[in-house]
């Protein structure tokens, strides 16, 4: 047991992920009713680098040592997004807005930002030694520049990250941009000229999308008051209508963060964040698994503004996993009336993580099947998988820790009052041999 233990405490520090996904995660315990703002830290590709975003400004820094060097400052009121590394060593993008609305459409610019990291940023980390090249004379925050205005609905969009990502290629950005009615798209902007082109024909005003590890599929996960434009939509990625289609017409979760929205007009409305809804891709692209609501009875009449006011009590929901290339390829797995969430799939694609209430559940999904495993109870997150995927994580509920003393050297004491705190459980990919942090 001791050696098993090692052996997942190891491959834990060797998986720069649960790092970013646990301070992803306790930074956004506990709401249901708001977007969160993203405050991850990720990596580079190569774990080389991380980046960041602090008090309006974007900062980038050496893993192994060296101060935090500052690629972008914004002003007083510049609200930013979290930036994303490329794929690659082509350096990373943010999202820049000055959260003022036009008062006419209450809608937001905002711009995307690159960083094209120069070599010598690179070269100079070296695994395991204390930089000792200073920072590079031609990576000055003047290197960051603008590749391409668009507009959203909301500031939360930014602070969120909910706007953009990378294409696999590193030479294209994903994002959402909105028309004068407020419905938003999917474009893809290319970073060296700024061309935008449209690369989804869904278009709702509350929207997210998803593209598929390979960079050749799109899922968007839509909300409108308009019901036949609302779903989950799959298609290439492209704007041809005919190549897409609606694969579920209620997908899940249905609690989803949200936030009122209050244009020059008299009518509220609400913008969903809708990722959640989008499910998860296998790593070999090939099949994604998501959540369908079951149909009850009120469907039909379209998509209301239920933000404010959600249903008592959970719907019946089912767990699909479906191929890409075969329709037939499509099997559910019933998970009844519970609140779903945190759906993962393990870096191996055999298996699929799904947080069902406070059940977290293993699905065996090789060959096609779904086969639920129940793997532990009373679980408030479902944190992931390691990157070899030997292992996962979780986290329990919080428990109340009492109050503590300790006497210094001086003759005071240092005491800290009772306080709620989470554990960190590590357990085998299976589930089994479970180990508390």
């Amino acid at each position: 047991m001791e050696g098993e233990g090692k052996n997942a405490r190891d491959a834990f520090r060797r998986a720069p992920f649960f790092v970013l996904a646990g301070l992803a995660i306790l930074s956004g315990i506990g709401c249901v009713t708001g977007w969160e703002v993203d405050r991850s830290i990720p990596f580079s590709p190569d774990d080389r680098a991380i980046a960041y975003r602090h008090r309006g400004a974007i900062y980038v820094a050496r893993t192994y040592g060296e101060d935090p060097y500052k690629i972008h400052e914004g002003g007083g009121e510049t609200i930013l997004s979290s930036p994303h590394w490329a794929p690659g060593d082509r350096g990373l993008a943010f999202a820049v807005s000055d959260g003022k609305g036009d008062e006419k459409t209450g809608l937001l610019d905002y711009t995307l930002w690159h960083w094209p990291a120069p070599q010598a940023f690179w070269e100079s980390a070296r695994e395991g030694k204390v930089d000792s090249v200073g920072h590079p004379s031609d990576g000055s925050p003047s290197n960051a520049v603008s590749v391409a205005t668009c507009r959203c609905r909301h500031e939360m969009q930014v602070w969120a990250d909910a706007l953009f990502a990378w294409h696999a290629d590193g030479r294209r950005l994903l994002c959402l941009d909105a028309d004068e009615t407020g419905r938003q798209q999917v474009l893809a902007v290319n970073i060296d000229t700024g061309l935008k082109q449209s690369v989804s024909p869904v278009q709702a005003q509350s929207l997210a999308f998803s593209l598929s590890p390979d960079g050749q599929w799109l899922l968007c996960a839509s909300q409108d008051t308009d019901g036949s434009r609302s779903g989950l939509w799959l298609g290439p990625l492209e704007s041809d209508v005919k190549s897409w289609g609606r694969i579920v017409d209620h997908p899940g979760p249905e609690r989803v963060p949200w936030v009122l929205l209050r244009p020059n007009s008299k009518k509220e409305e609400s913008i969903y964040d809708l990722r959640p809804r989008l499910g998860a891709w296998a790593p070999d692209s090939k099949r994604f698994a998501c959540v369908r609501l079951l149909a009850e009875e009120g469907d039909e009449k379209g998509n209301e503004e239920a933000g404010a006011a959600p249903p008592r009590e959970p719907r019946e929901c089912l767990l699909v996993v479906r191929a890409i290339d075969a329709v037939d390829e499509t099997h559910t797995l019933p998970l009844g009336r519970v609140e779903v969430s945190d759906l993962k799939w393990s870096s191996d694609g055999l298996r699929l993580g799904v947080l069902a209430g406070n059940e977290l559940l293993l699905v065996e999904a090789a060959g096609g099947m779904a086969t639920r495993l129940a793997c532990a109870a009373r679980v408030q997150r479902f944190v992931g998988w390691s990157a070899p995927g030997t292992d996962l994580a979780y986290l329990t509920f919080p428990v109340v820790f009492g109050w503590a003393g300790v006497p210094l050297p001086s003759g005071r004491a240092v005491t800290w009052l009772p306080t709620l705190g989470h554990t960190l459980v590590v357990a085998r990919a299976d589930g089994t041999f479970p180990e508390a942090r």
